[in-house]
């Protein structure tokens, strides 16, 4: 256990230098300067959320980047967590900044698809389906084995019924029912298809 603990600190360093490099090389020849020069975190805290996108496990060890800008530490679950009560409290333009950056520092950890998930959410509250939907696809594009795909699926079956475009509507409806029928987003799949129908 021990040696493994040593061993991923290394890889921990390796990985945040190499992206560090890379990072300033990208500046060196002109690219696109990053919002904040980061590490690169080694998937570490794995967990998993219930259907409200609450944490309910926790493996592994606590998950952090410096970010060499500020020279803070950046917890996922605290970011993750902030991204989440702003979008709950209605400061969504602030919850899109913070699940944007949360993916975009945190792509491997099981959170990520929740960040996605919630991020599409916080565009549906505001009735702009066009992006919800967008942000729901990718849930099930980059993570095709997240928790949250039958609740995304849900979710673009139901942005196009607002949409008034029935036909995908229904398409994405029947999807969650044949792909997931035992869960929670078949119920309402289920109901948003006889609502349609009426």
């Amino acid at each position: 256990d021990e040696l493994g603990k040593i061993t991923s600190g290394i890889e921990y360093r390796v990985n945040e230098s190499n992206q560090a490099i890379r990072e300033l090389q990208e500046i060196r020849l002109g690219k696109s300067i990053p919002d904040t020069l980061e590490g690169t975190v080694k998937e570490g805290a794995e967990q998993s959320g219930d259907a409200a996108g609450q944490p309910n496990v926790v493996r592994g060890k606590l998950e952090v980047t410096t970010t060499l800008e500020t020279d803070t530490l950046v917890n996922p679950q605290e970011l993750y967590r902030k991204a989440f009560d702003e979008s709950s409290s209605g400061d969504y333009d602030q919850a899109i900044k913070d699940f944007r950056r949360f993916v975009k520092r945190f792509p491997s950890h099981n959170y990520a698809d929740n960040a996605l998930y919630w991020l599409g959410e916080t565009y549906y509250s505001q009735k702009k389906f066009p992006m919800a939907i967008i942000e729901f696809k990718k849930v099930s594009e980059e993570y095709p084995n997240g928790n949250k795909v039958p609740d995304a699926m849900l979710k673009i079956g139901l942005s196009y019924a607002n949409l008034r475009d029935f036909k995908n509507a229904e398409d994405y409806l029947q999807m969650v029912l044949e792909m997931y029928p035992f869960s929670n987003a078949a119920r309402k799949a289920d109901l948003g298809l006889k609502e349609m129908k009426k």
